[in-house]
């Protein structure tokens, strides 16, 4: 779902019970989507992975997990990152906002195999931010890097399986901004406790753009299927719902998971 660049506060606040968030309906199917595209680069043995609005280090486990050996994580909250230390040991974390120059962290340009975002390209108002997170993105990545990340779905404006509590999250407040670019959105997650993120969800021509101007691209978009919300043909056993029941979450999915290449 969406998480809003400005209001640090909101994530320290709820940083300790942010993970929940990937138990709801809305999101769980998210993360095999996620762990198959990162198996999709291939073998990561000795890779180098920075991630860009790391949060509690979900994306930074999976990759090390791979195999990956450097690890490097930068979030604009101290409490998202004191969870992300606690549970991704030996990685190198960082304080910043990621939609500015990333220079004083001291990191080394074009050195890293992997860039990762789950939730980071969400976070801006304006194609200006927008443009500084995928340049931080190209400013790092080796030449034929790949990027991944997890973003809001920018070809509707207000996906049907988050009108309601159907799936376990609700977006709402969904308004125009005012410089035309896209759409502020509010999301809720039944959660408890509570967990609610403001955020952005920016027109898609304006997304490619940004990401082409950095110099990023081939930007691949994957949906959540059947065999990510773990349907069978029976729909029968734990954890399965009624067949039918995912079919608006499917159909109109409210994130995709994207993989791009530093050009």
């Amino acid at each position: 779902m969406a998480g809003a660049n400005h209001p640090k506060p909101q994530y320290d606040d709820f940083a300790t019970s942010y993970d929940l968030v990937w138990t709801v309906p809305a999101v769980r199917p998210l993360l095999p989507l996620l762990e198959s595209n990162i198996s999709s680069l291939g073998p990561l043995t000795g890779a180098s992975v920075l991630d860009l609005a790391t949060g509690t280090g979900i994306g930074l486990r999976l990759v090390r997990a791979a195999g990956a050996a450097k690890l490097v994580g930068v979030d604009i909250s101290p409490q998202m990152l004191e969870r992300a230390k606690a549970t991704t040991p030996g990685a190198e974390f960082h304080v910043a906002d990621c939609s500015k120059p990333l220079g004083e962290l001291g990191l080394q340009p074009g050195s890293f195999d992997v860039v990762l975002g789950v939730w980071l390209l969400n976070q801006c108002p304006s194609a200006a931010e927008l443009g500084g997170m995928w340049n931080n993105i190209a400013m790092y990545l080796k030449p034929g890097g790949r990027f991944v990340g997890i973003i809001e779905n920018h070809d509707i404006v207000h996906p049907v399986g988050v009108q309601s509590f159907k799936y376990g999250a609700m977006e709402s407040r969904v308004t125009a901004l005012d410089n035309g670019q896209g759409w502020s959105v509010h999301v809720e997650f039944q959660t408890e406790p509570k967990i609610e993120i403001d955020g952005f969800r920016l027109r898609k021509e304006i997304f490619e753009l940004e990401a082409k101007n950095a110099g990023i691209g081939g930007i691949i978009y994957h949906a959540p299927g059947p065999e990510h919300v773990g349907e069978t043909a029976s729909n029968e056993g734990p954890g399965n719902k009624v067949k039918g029941w995912w079919d608006e979450l499917l159909e109109e999915p409210p994130n995709f998971v994207i993989v791009s290449e530093k050009t």
